[in-house]
């Protein structure tokens, strides 16, 4: 069982010193939580058994074996039933720990898939190969050498809440699921660096109860925090790029760390260098931020410009935010979703003008160049799709924008809806809907 000698699994287990990470960042300066509290708890997670410790390592490529024979035979034949599952889980942390090696990694072998129904917010149930979360973000360059060296496909799975799965993957989906917040400060703001794996509105709610606004208009919105910047996130008058200071990424193949200022990331509405020339080439590990401490409100868009902006506070915008996104956005624990599925349309003043005419209604934001954001919700409305149906994927009946699933729907349904909703909305308008979220699969919008 490759244990020490005069050691035994019960020792193993009954330490759990040996299950604890070791403090990461020696500098007792910055300050360091997590959003949800987990900072320094022991993680054993399906698809990731972590074990950090400080004993000379073996080469890992021999540990990757060991184990990958060993969960081979444990899982063979479906012998090991679910609740022993859990049991080997807490065991390999042990071994994990004998052995030296920080990601010792849970491998689905070819026979079992690992259904990523539950890791997808629209609650599509379509497998992948091989799933693998991490924990720690320095073990990253290890696994994907591993994976390279079995010549193995991979892609990186935030909070699923920006994809659309078409299709089983023959490919390996790795999840960042590394927690922490450190905090520095000077005169003028608060400096956040967070991992990429906590969630996006923890995060925000997190930074209101410590004192430091200036996220509040973000709430609510589904999500890592390392998935923020690829699609710039935004809402309420807000983007990711109003309070980003830098994002750090490993840069593929050679797995190096790189950290590029908020102005190299290029963030535009709804976009980044992470959808272009680095996509599929960046593992984002973490997110800088900053925060002013002069905190000054956003209340021009929507429901926020009924607020008076002496007496506003964040906690005021940030309640009202969650109010407004639950009344209109389902949750995707009840009906799957994926937010927002199309991006609003940027056209120029004359053919907004030409809209205006035939509607004089048409709900727009003016932009500073002069061009106008039309609201595609209101274009979907308007062309009267809300509430429209294709068997088990449609329209949500209280927010146009919002594709969801009734129960039933596969990655193609969704497309097929979306493909019609792009099609109506253009015919009426003359307008181009672009869709959000990614398509992984087989099918895409093309393709449907």
């Amino acid at each position: 069982m490759f244990l020490p000698k005069g050691e035994s699994i019960t020792n193993l287990l009954g330490d759990n010193s040996a299950l604890v990470p070791p403090d990461p960042i020696p500098n007792s300066a910055v300050k360091r939580s997590s959003a949800d509290g987990s900072v320094g708890s022991p993680h054993v997670r399906v698809g990731h058994c972590q074990a950090p410790n400080n004993t000379k390592r073996p080469p890992k490529r021999v540990a990757f074996l060991h184990f990958s024979f060993f969960i081979s035979v444990a899982f063979s034949n479906n012998q090991m039933q679910f609740p022993r599952v859990w049991q080997f889980l807490f065991l390999a942390d042990a071994l994990n720990a004998t052995l030296g090696y920080n990601g010792l990694l849970f491998v689905a072998e070819s026979g079992m898939p690992v259904s990523l129904k539950s890791y997808n917010t629209f609650g599509i149930d379509h497998h992948c190969a091989e799933l693998i979360e991490i924990a720690d973000a320095a073990e990253l360059p290890a696994i994907i050498r591993t994976l390279d060296e079995r010549d193995q496909s991979y892609f990186i799975l935030g909070g699923g809440s920006n994809v659309v799965l078409t299709s089983d993957l023959d490919t390996t989906v790795l999840r960042m699921v590394n927690k922490g917040i450190e905090v520095a400060e000077d005169d003028a703001s608060w400096h956040l660096s967070v991992a990429a794996g906590e969630n996006w509105h923890q995060l925000v709610s997190w930074t209101l109860e410590n004192q430091m606004p200036g996220l509040e208009n973000l709430a609510l919105i589904p999500g890592t925090v390392g998935a923020a910047p690829i699609q710039n996130i935004g809402a309420y008058g807000v983007e990711l790029m109003d309070i980003c200071e830098w994002v750090e990424y490993l840069s593929l193949p050679d797995c190096v760390t790189v950290r590029l200022t908020a102005a190299e990331c290029r963030f535009d509405y709804r976009d980044s260098i992470f959808k272009h020339d680095l996509k599929g080439k960046a593992i984002i590990t973490r997110v800088g931020f900053n925060l002013p401490k002069m905190w000054q409100p956003k209340l021009n868009y929507g429901p926020l410009a009924e607020f008076d902006t002496d007496t506003v506070t964040p906690e005021m915008i940030y309640e009202r935010v969650i109010a407004v996104r639950s009344e209109k956005l389902p949750d995707p624990a009840k009906l799957g979703n994926a937010g927002s599925f199309f991006k609003n349309p940027i056209i120029d003043a004359a053919s907004f003008a030409a809209i205006v005419k035939q509607y004089p209604d048409a709900v727009a934001y003016a932009l500073e160049d002069g061009r106008m954001k039309l609201a595609a919700g209101w274009l979907i409305d308007k062309a009267g799709l809300k509430g429209f149906r294709l068997g088990d994927a449609g329209v949500h009946d209280k927010q146009a924008l919002v594709l969801v699933n009734f129960g039933a729907a596969t990655g193609k349904d969704i497309l097929k809806l979306a493909k019609h909703v792009i099609n109506e909305v253009h015919t009426r308008f003359g307008v181009q809907l672009e869709p959000e979220p990614n398509v992984m699969g087989r099918l895409s919008l093309l393709t449907e």
